[in-house]
């Protein structure tokens, strides 16, 4: 059963978290989180790639909305998940909610 959990007080606070474009990681409940931003919003995911479990939040975001690993470049889109080579590979995604605060399911 997935859990709600609060990780910033505001949308403000999430956004100095993480101000511009990019990737950068929090620890929730234990879990290593990657918060990912880009030009159409927040994402969020575990950071690890699913190919050899390094942190993704090493990697990078490319002009296509993929994260690019940085160990093997194995890209997965920001909007599903899945690995954009069709490798079978997929992220796995937390959904996050704005509200009064930015909560996350996990």
């Amino acid at each position: 059963m997935k859990q709600c959990y609060q990780i910033f007080s505001s949308q403000e606070e999430l956004e100095q978290f993480l101000p511009g474009h990019g990737l950068k990681s929090i620890m929730v409940e234990g879990v290593s989180v990657c918060i990912a931003r880009d030009k159409n919003g927040f994402y969020a995911f575990e950071n690890k790639c699913p190919h050899y479990s390094v942190p993704l939040d090493t990697g990078n975001i490319n002009y296509m909305g993929e994260v690019v690993c940085s160990l093997h470049a194995y890209r997965f889109s920001l909007k599903d998940g899945w690995e954009t080579n069709g490798k079978g590979l997929c992220l796995k995604r937390f959904e996050i909610q704005i509200d009064q605060g930015v909560y996350i399911m996990l």
